[in-house]
């Protein structure tokens, strides 16, 4: 079977080359969830951002990205999330004057058939959601506005779902919410690529983990063949918390 999705990315950092190479795989036996882990500084960030609005190509740092065997190189937004690849970005970005409703609603845009039985998807996925349906989305808590910024993600049916940073800023029973709502997208067959700085939890939801320094990728396995690396996870992994 074909890659589902394969990703390269050349980034300049610190004035040397750096190179992320990353491969995902769709179907048993391979991974459904992809974590990207490592410090703010270990380059996390050139991983998903060129996904935010176009992915372009030049012949000094080449950004390269399959999906189903198909070339995105040159696409724009559009064209990427109607070809299945989603990204939920850091900050999450929704429609601060827009009510609750409309903004999971613009998610459907590209495919606006059984848009109704969708929205009462996600409505059942984030019940919060639901009573502030009709509230102007500024007027959201942070927690709120994150499950927004991925309900909307969803309304587009993707392959892929690219989740930068979900957690950042987040309350500890929203993270948990949060993430436990990635858990079940996981168990319908959903792949997800997480970047996030929560390496434990993160961990705690993987199948397969990228660890970056340096905008390079250190290391990489399952979680729990990571987690069994002493030294790794004190390096790169936050320590005792992360195996706790």
């Amino acid at each position: 079977m074909p890659d589902l999705i394969s990703l390269i990315f050349h980034q300049c950092l610190s004035k040397a080359r750096a190179c992320v190479g990353v491969r995902c795989f769709h179907g048993k036996p391979f991974p459904r969830v992809d974590v990207k882990a490592g410090t703010k500084a270990g380059g996390r960030k050139v991983i998903l951002q060129p996904h935010a609005s176009s992915i372009s190509v030049n012949q000094a740092f080449p950004c390269g990205v399959h999906l189903q065997g198909r070339d995105l190189a040159g696409f724009n937004a559009e064209q990427i999330v109607a070809c299945g690849l989603v990204l939920v970005p850091e900050g999450r970005h929704v429609f601060a004057e827009l009510s609750v409703r409309d903004n999971i609603r613009l998610g459907a845009f590209l495919k606006p058939e059984g848009v109704d039985a969708r929205m009462e998807q996600m409505l059942l996925r984030f019940p919060r959601l639901r009573e502030r349906l009709h509230q102007r989305a500024g007027l959201l808590s942070g927690g709120e506005q994150q499950m927004l910024a991925v309900a909307r993600g969803l309304m587009s049916q993707p392959l892929v779902l690219l989740l930068h940073e979900p957690s950042l800023g987040l309350a500890p029973k929203v993270i948990d919410e949060l993430f436990g709502v990635l858990d079940t997208l996981r168990s319908e067959g959903l792949m997800v690529v997480l970047v996030d700085e929560m390496a434990a939890l993160a961990l705690s939801l993987a199948d397969r983990v990228y660890v970056l320094s340096s905008g390079r990728v250190v290391a990489e396995g399952t979680a729990q063949s990571l987690m069994a690396d002493g030294s790794l996870v004190m390096a790169y992994l936050g320590g005792e918390s992360a195996a706790q």
